[in-house]
């Protein structure tokens, strides 16, 4: 069906508005759980005090982790900052 993606291509992406949205052609809606896997949230991480909201407004835990890398490894150094 239209809009909707298969298991091979990347997934829309994931909102604070998730858990109301229509996501598989047989009409069924992502479960929190699902969402964050999406999202890269680890399979252990406790979601009993989370909500789609925070899944949604999160940086996903893979992508943070890239960012951090990428700043350790290029950002500027306490011995070569400008005053």
């Amino acid at each position: 069906p239209r809009g909707y993606r298969t298991i091979d291509q990347p997934s829309h992406t994931i909102t604070s508005k998730a858990g109301s949205m229509r996501w598989l052609p047989s009409e069924e809606r992502l479960t929190l759980r699902e969402a964050a896997s999406i999202q890269s949230y680890p399979a252990d991480f406790d979601l009993s005090k989370s909500d789609f909201l925070q899944i949604g407004n999160a940086v996903p835990p893979l992508l943070a982790e890239a960012v951090l890398k990428t700043f350790l490894t290029f950002g500027p150094r306490p011995d070569n900052l400008s005053r």
